[in-house]
């Protein structure tokens, strides 16, 4: 009995050890599927990665194409690519090399690209990279400008008849080199004016020419001496929302330049008037406004206390009026 007993014991072990044998093969025949699985994904990625970046053959192959296209005629084949070929170049016609198509001609279009619609696959350059009158500064940005019309704004301190000083303001060459012009509120009561330029050097004034007290605008005259350059004035209206730019001598400092924008246009009382949003302070009134492109549309007339930082000026427009229907014809007669 006992020996039965050890012989079915011996079969048992015999059975589980050969059980186990055959869960250690599947075992290993599993980890090696799945190291074929995991290679094979591997190497899957790396072809699908190759494809979409440049690098690698994909990548050298991206730059001949980009290369060759900058030698290549209207619609033709990039030099130096075989299409017939495309897994390289072809070394019996190496990039450069197309007398057909020499350099400077039309590219034609950059295989799987498309142009902007209407726009010259030849011309046609990244926004933000085109020419100088796409991309001109605007006047606030162009420093060189701000300083040329600068120079043609001055400070202007008003004395009355016994010498005292009654005021201070702004005003600008403008129409002529003899004529400067202000708001006519900073002139109330002169006897004479000193105007400032922006180099520091001075001048006085003492001639009033013409003016209206219902636009707040006066002209005077400037000695020849002054060696003053009038303001280009804007043929257009500034546009809602355009960007403008004033300088004045606010808080009797001379010429400084701020700037906002056009917040609207109205007529009151017959005189057509800017609401703007550059800073103004005592000191501006007389003072240009300018539009974007560095002319003039406005002279700084107060400000609108009803408002937050709404400042009013004069359209240049009015002055124009009174310089071609008044004082340009009282020259000729």
């Amino acid at each position: 009995m006992k020996y039965e007993n050890e012989k079915l014991m011996e079969e048992i072990l015999q059975r589980g050890g050969n059980v186990i044998k055959r869960r250690r093969k599947q075992t290993r025949r599993y980890i090696a599927l799945g190291v074929v699985v995991f290679l094979l994904w591997s190497v899957l990625l790396s072809l699908r990665v190759t494809g979409i970046t440049p690098s690698g053959p994909g990548g050298e192959r991206f730059s001949q194409l980009i290369d060759a296209r900058q030698e290549s005629g209207p619609g033709g084949n990039p030099s130096g690519v075989d299409t017939d070929n495309p897994s390289g170049v072809d070394t019996d016609n190496p990039p450069g090399t197309d007398t057909e198509n020499p350099p400077g001609t039309d590219p034609g279009e950059l295989p799987g690209s498309q142009p902007p619609p209407g726009i010259d696959v030849g011309a046609w350059v990244p926004p933000g990279v085109g020419n100088a009158s796409d991309n001109r500064k605007t006047f606030l940005e162009d420093s060189l400008a701000v300083d040329e019309a600068a120079r043609s704004v001055v400070k202007l301190t008003v004395y009355d008849r016994n010498g005292d000083r009654i005021a201070t303001g702004s005003g600008f060459c403008a129409y002529d080199r003899t004529i400067l012009v202000t708001a006519a509120h900073v002139i109330t009561n002169m006897d004479y004016m000193i105007a400032e330029k922006d180099g520091g050097s001075t001048f006085r004034i003492e001639h009033v020419i013409e003016g209206s007290t219902t636009k707040d605008i006066a002209f005077c005259e400037i000695p020849e001496e002054a060696e003053m350059e009038p303001l280009k004035i804007s043929v257009a209206y500034p546009g809602r929302g355009e960007q403008v730019a004033v300088i004045g001598s606010q808080f009797g400092i001379t010429n400084l330049v701020t700037g906002g924008n056009l917040a609207g246009m109205w007529e009151s009382d017959g005189v057509l008037r800017l609401l703007f949003t550059a800073p103004v302070s005592s000191g501006n009134s007389g003072g240009p406004v300018f539009n974007s492109r560095g002319e003039l549309v406005g002279i700084v007339s107060g400000t609108y206390d009803k408002g937050q930082n709404m400042n009013v000026a004069v359209s240049i427009t009015e002055a124009t009026d009174i310089y071609y229907n008044t004082m340009d014809t009282e020259s000729e007669s």
